[in-house]
């Protein structure tokens, strides 16, 4: 689940009015990238924009916001922090954060946004900040290549211009853009009227987390609050997943555990860790024989793999679909087998296996656009 979807599920969760924080802009060095999100009610706060005098700032800015009295009809704006002068933080740079109040989650433009991300279709979401009549109400335009969902207002169509320009740029993340109305003074965009793009992918960090025991909650426990990730999570017994989940984790309980292989989607890292030995040799030996997996984790010691190889040679594997096999699973120098201990590891592996394949395919997709280019 993206974590725009995540946050407002959060917020239509709570009882309480909520005020949705992300950052909009950033010039030179900041706390965290563009697309950082947090979201605050007058009790908790839920993410992070980077930590430190600017989130501090923000949080107190946002409950401000949460207690005024009569409550302010401005549904949203943004403001600038420029990190040093402001907040006396070494970063240096300038954030642009943008203030979202939530007091009711309009469903409709959110089921809209999920029905096109399950069909892997990318979403522009144009939100206006400024004074406009759009800001009051909180309204977006949602665009696709072909469609368009809701409105801004008079900025419907130059904004459905702008927004299928950047889904033609730039395909292979998703990414968040500020852009004035009105011409800047300096290199610095002009917020009083501006609009907001975000671009929105479907995730393509899937993880098929094979056991519920006490690994596999403390793994998803982290992986949980990795934005972008999605965890189908499988076991056979009853009774074993927690009753509340991360948002991003879908839990399977069936008896025929090998089946739900066959159902993932292409690109899937492989979690095995299983109760039950047998079935962590049957679900290895099934997902070797699927080309498209990004990652096969088995946990257990050397000891197991050679026992696990042995069969697999037995039923007609090669070498080279025994490398793709990792165990013991996790990075190196860790050495303590405490679940938690563990759940870092192997989520510090995952994590760097998909960003070192990300940075692949982004060097190997801006390559092939510049070869077009050249070609044209």
């Amino acid at each position: 689940m993206h974590d725009l979807i995540n946050k407002y599920e959060l917020a239509a969760a709570s009882d309480k009015p909520c005020v949705l924080i992300t950052v909009a802009h950033t010039a030179a060095s900041a706390p965290r990238e563009a697309g950082a999100r947090m979201l605050v009610s007058p009790d908790k706060v839920i993410g992070s924009i980077g930590g430190g005098n600017l989130e501090y700032r923000a949080i107190e800015k946002a409950r401000q916001y949460l207690s005024a009295s009569p409550p302010t009809d401005l549904h949203q704006f943004a403001e600038l922090y420029a990190l040093g002068p402001m907040l006396e933080q070494c970063c240096g740079g300038v954030v642009f954060l943008h203030y979202q109040l939530i007091q009711t989650v309009q469903a409709d433009w959110l089921a809209w946004l999920r029905d096109k991300l399950k069909d892997r279709q990318p979403v522009v979401i144009v939100t206006q900040t400024g004074d406009e009549e759009a800001v009051l109400d909180n309204q977006k335009l949602l665009v696709t290549e072909k469609e368009t969902f809701g409105s801004i207002g008079e900025s419907d169509e130059s904004a459905t211009i702008q927004a299928r320009n950047l889904l033609r740029e730039q395909q292979d993340s998703s990414f968040i853009q500020l852009r004035s109305l009105k011409k800047s003074k300096g290199v610095l965009p002009d917020i009083s009227s501006a609009l907001l793009y975000e671009v929105i992918l479907s995730s393509d960090f899937h993880v098929a987390l094979y056991g519920a025991g006490h690994v596999g909650k403390a793994l998803v426990n982290i992986l949980g609050e990795v934005s972008g990730c999605q965890i189908s999570w499988i076991d056979s017994r009853e009774q074993m997943f927690p009753e509340s989940l991360p948002a991003n984790v879908t839990s399977i309980e069936t008896s025929k555990v090998l089946e739900t292989v066959e159902s993932m989607p292409v690109n899937t890292y492989y979690l095995v860790m299983t109760h039950d030995h047998a079935l962590d040799r049957n679900l290895c030996e099934i997902i070797l024989k699927r080309d498209d997996k990004r990652y096969l984790g088995l946990i257990g010691s050397k000891t197991k793999l050679k026992r696990f190889q042995k069969h697999f040679i037995k039923n007609g594997f090669s070498e080279n679909d025994l490398s793709k096999l990792t165990c013991p699973i996790g990075i190196d120098g860790i050495r303590s087998k405490e679940p938690a201990a563990i759940a870092v590891s192997v989520s510090a592996q995952l994590l760097q296996l998909y960003e070192a394949l990300s940075s692949i395919e982004e060097n190997t997709s801006d390559i092939e656009h510049k070869l077009v280019s050249i070609s044209l």
